[in-house]
């Protein structure tokens, strides 16, 4: 099995779900009539409260989640096989999966109302934004030494994670001096290109991963296997640190 197919589909999913939702809930009013990534009009999360564009938005998005969850636990193997630390390939892991339990939370609740919900939804939302961050840097730490270090994919997922890391340094000034209104618009602007560069990141992952199979699960159980078996002569130089 081929596994570009996987990041590939954990980007499309909620990108054509949160784009769908966007445009039923423009043609049904719930939503201004403007160009978000410029305008900061309106939030991801207000394309999939109302109408058809409710239903949308967790129709893809919910899947979606379970398929970030698969895919750090098959790029954490994938970190280990290219030299990575097993530490580090358990924290991806780990943080992958409460990445995938966030934004089940998040999509869950959204549309709901009441204080309680909205507590849920808010604290499912920015968990999932820091936790996938977080997997996507310690992923391209990770690759660093590998052979893939100097491919055009990974040097696109560099560039993501640092605009990302640049999304969150220019909305502190915003958060902090900005007067009410260019603050809601400004937090908006980031948030929508920190989301979109977020999920491209997973096309970018399916680039570098384009033609390989699952086969080198079998070889990085069977590395392992010999590590155990022989510490001292296949220890890797990541183990000896």
């Amino acid at each position: 099995m081929k596994i570009s197919l996987l990041p590939f589909l954990a980007g499309a999913l909620p990108l054509l779900g949160v784009t769908l939702a966007w445009v039923w809930s423009l043609t049904g009013g719930h939503v201004p009539d403007c160009n978000p990534f410029l305008h900061g009009c309106t939030t991801v999360s207000a394309t999939g409260r109302n109408g058809i564009g409710f239903f949308l938005f967790k129709a893809f998005v919910l899947p979606a989640a379970a398929l970030f969850g698969l895919f750090w636990y098959v790029a954490a193997g994938y970190l280990q096989l290219h030299g990575a630390s097993r530490r580090l390939a358990i924290t991806v892991t780990s943080a992958g999966a409460v990445s995938a339990m966030m934004l089940t939370l998040y999509a869950s609740y959204l549309g709901s109302d009441g204080v309680d919900f909205a507590r849920y939804r808010r604290l499912g939302a920015s968990s999932f934004l820091a936790t996938s961050f977080l997997c996507q840097l310690l992923f391209v730490i990770g690759l660093r030494q590998g052979p893939d270090r100097k491919s055009r994919p990974l040097a696109c997922m560099r560039l993501l994670v640092l605009f990302m890391l640049l999304c969150g340094l220019i909305s502190l000034p915003i958060t902090i001096w900005a007067e009410p209104e260019a603050k809601n618009a400004g937090e908006n602007i980031i948030e929508w290109w920190f989301g979109l560069a977020l999920l491209m990141f997973y096309p970018a992952c399916a680039w570098l991963w384009h033609g390989q199979t699952l086969d080198w699960q079998r070889s990085n159980r069977n590395k392992t296997a010999a590590a155990t078996a022989h510490p001292r002569d296949s220890a890797a130089p990541s183990d000896l640190r």
